[in-house]
């Protein structure tokens, strides 16, 4: 039967409105994804002697994908296993230095720029997903050369990614995340608020990028989120830190994780501070916690990886 004539232009207008309306999503989800992927390069550099570190190794690494990565390897004789240090989103090995500190020389210390930053290859960042294997390299490498037990110290992006590597490698003895995101778009929703973007708009844009970013990575949202794996770390230990103030991963993402997390695991809140500012406004207790939970987890004479006791710490 041929629709009356008055039907068609409805008909015409919906279509075309439906096709605008679509391709106006396609615009947002392209924009919000190359937003998410778009990579910053830290021009910052930094003298590893100035923090008391010995000469570093020099070391280009390479990823199961095939990224070059760049790292150092502050290696010590007296050392009794080894911590891979982690930076954040447009952060760099340099700026981790005043982090590792004083990890050395009672360990080997590790710092590699991520993929997209520093001097490592890479087009794109993931803020976590793909960086996850960034981390496996480095653990290929201190594994083949026997410097083990293995532990993770990220903060921001490097401690999500350090969470997403951990759940799926058992090689990796401990991890402390310092104001990792519970999900990727939850970050991703409070840096478009951030940039201005109202009300619904924000975590809308948010869903859309990390929807089409799962789309271009042949791979799932979820997979993107530490708060889906965190669980998977258990029986080995796990230490949270996030600042009650943090206004660029509010501190709801650290009740997520510690919620879902196995024991035995630890939760450092520490009051008034925001987003990864341990290391300045609380850097006694920040060292001597840090330290002593590497200290306790990988020292093969103190080593208590047998023990499922766990506990939860809330500090002021």
């Amino acid at each position: 039967m041929i629709p009356p004539l008055s039907i068609v232009p409805r008909v015409k207008r919906a279509v075309f409105a439906s096709v605008v309306v679509a391709g106006l999503i396609a615009v947002i989800c392209e924009y919000a994804h190359r937003q998410i992927t778009h990579t910053q390069r830290n021009e910052f550099r930094d003298d590893p002697s100035r923090w008391g570190f010995g000469p570093a190794e020099q070391i280009d690494l390479k990823t199961r994908d095939g990224i070059r990565l760049h790292s150092w390897l502050f290696s010590a004789p007296e050392a009794v296993g080894s911590v891979i240090v982690l930076h954040g989103h447009g952060g760099n090995k340099d700026s981790c230095l005043p982090l590792g500190q004083f990890l050395y020389p009672r360990f080997n210390v590790m710092m590699f720029d991520h993929r997209g930053h520093g001097e490592s290859d890479g087009v794109r960042t993931t803020i976590g997903y793909e960086e996850r294997l960034d981390v496996t390299a480095a653990v290929d490498l201190l594994v083949e050369r026997g410097l083990g037990p293995v532990g993770i110290f990220g903060t921001s992006m490097g401690a999500a990614t350090a969470i997403l590597a951990t759940a799926e490698d058992p090689r990796i003895t401990a991890i402390v995340a310092d104001s990792p995101y519970g999900r990727l778009r939850w970050a991703v929703t409070q840096v478009a608020r951030r940039r201005g973007y109202p009300g619904p708009i924000a975590p809308l844009m948010a869903i859309l990028g990390c929807w089409a970013t799962a789309l271009h990575l042949r791979s799932s949202m979820r997979a993107f989120d530490p708060v889906e794996v965190v669980h998977l770390i258990a029986p080995r230990p796990i230490l949270l830190l996030h600042g009650t103030e943090d206004d660029i991963i509010p501190v709801a993402s650290a009740h997520a994780l510690i919620a879902r997390a196995g024991d035995p695991k630890d939760l450092w809140l520490i009051d008034g501070l925001k987003h990864c500012e341990a290391y300045v406004g609380a850097y006694e207790p920040f060292r001597e916690r840090v330290a002593a939970f590497f200290e306790r987890w990988l020292a093969p004479t103190t080593n208590e990886a047998g023990d499922d006791s766990g506990g939860l710490l809330v500090a002021g």
